[in-house]
């Protein structure tokens, strides 16, 4: 007759998490992946990570920028 369509808390979390589960966005780790590596090429010949060229540009400014100040800073 009648078939009651609702669904309980425990199958409805094991829906979402399979849901989730499917859905490469929610991965913290490839997020960050994802965030860090070259948009043009990902990989590189080899098929190893390639970083972003613009990153790696302003971490080694910062890196010269920090060893500025600090030489500067305690130099006697």
């Amino acid at each position: 007759m009648h078939q009651d369509h609702r669904t309980g808390r425990e199958e409805m979390s094991e829906r979402l998490r399979k849901f989730y589960d499917q859905d490469p966005e929610t991965d913290p780790a490839a997020s960050l992946k994802r965030l860090l590596e070259d948009p043009l090429r990902p990989l590189d010949d080899k098929g190893r990570f390639r970083p972003n060229p613009l990153l790696v540009l302003l971490l080694t400014f910062l890196v010269v920028a920090i060893g500025t100040f600090f030489y500067f800073s305690y130099r006697q």
